[in-house]
């Protein structure tokens, strides 16, 4: 009865892998060690509610990655989680891009993961044959909702991918070009053509008229500004640990990099330390 195992240790490598990946030497090896067991413990008493089944650490020289196996991510995302989802459906409703499709076919129009509105199936009256059978015609007609890169960002989110956070607080809301612009371009190369080139000219005035269309259709369209620092205020960060600017610099000393420019230092004059890490290249 004296000699016991290790329940977890025992099934190392066979059934369980490690709760903490990483490796430090003997100088620094408490020290991570002292660290996972603060971050267990804000976390096992924060998400006591949430039936968290395991807490996985992996560390590498610039970041810690905290994974959460949990059966009710509701309550570790906690009510943020649900104004988050409902700010992503107002981006949906109010910054895609919309774009009107009809085409004419014997079959209908597979969808994945495209947000169709205003889908109609017309009977054209015609028919297509085939070697063995004869299908009829119809015309589908629908308007496809094409939303910002955000909104893929917010699902990656949703869905536990820490990644994503990086990538919203690093994202570009400018467009890189706008539909005034595209018309703009059409209308200059229209000009260009010779007036000879009949065919050229009306290919081009076609694609000028979808363009116009196009633009009636987003009129509406509201610029994801607004959104993007509401969803911002929706993501909290709580400090759990903090690196002192001594072991930055022997990180950097280390790792042959400049980290400086890219963390944030805090105003404490007593013991400056860094409070966050931002993106590095």
């Amino acid at each position: 009865m004296g000699q016991k195992v290790s329940p977890v240790g025992l099934r190392i490598g066979i059934n369980k892998t490690w709760e903490s990946k990483w490796y430090a030497g003997n100088k620094d090896f408490s020290k991570f060690l002292n660290k996972d067991v603060k971050i267990r413990r804000y976390l096992e008493k924060k998400l006591k509610d949430a039936a968290v089944s395991s807490i996985l650490i992996e560390r590498n020289a610039t970041k810690t990655d905290v994974i959460i196996n949990t059966a009710k991510p509701g309550v570790v995302i906690g009510h943020g989680g649900d104004e988050i989802e409902k700010l992503k459906k107002q981006i949906i409703n109010n910054c895609s891009f919309i774009e009107h499709k009809v085409y004419v076919s014997d079959y209908e129009p597979r969808f994945t993961n495209e947000i169709i509105r205003n889908f109609t199936c017309t009977p054209t009256g015609r028919k297509k044959e085939y070697f063995e059978e004869t299908r009829e015609l119809y015309q589908y007609s629908y308007d496809e909702y094409k939303p910002p890169y955000l909104v893929g960002l917010i699902n990656q989110f949703l869905n536990g991918d820490s990644k994503a956070i990086d990538n919203i607080l690093n994202y570009n809301i400018s467009p890189k070009s706008t539909l005034d612009d595209r018309i703009n371009l059409a209308n200059k190369e229209f000009n260009r053509i010779a007036p000879e080139d009949i065919n050229k000219k009306k290919e081009k005035l076609k694609e000028l008229e979808d363009l116009l269309k196009t633009r009636e259709l987003n009129k509406n369209q509201q610029s994801i500004d607004l959104y993007y620092a509401q969803l911002i205020g929706l993501i909290k960060f709580d400090l759990i640990d903090s690196l002192s600017i001594s072991e930055l610099v022997k990180i950097e000393s280390f790792l042959e990099i400049n980290l400086s420019s890219k963390v944030e230092i805090s105003n404490s004059k007593e013991r400056p330390f860094v409070k966050s890490l931002k993106k590095i290249d």
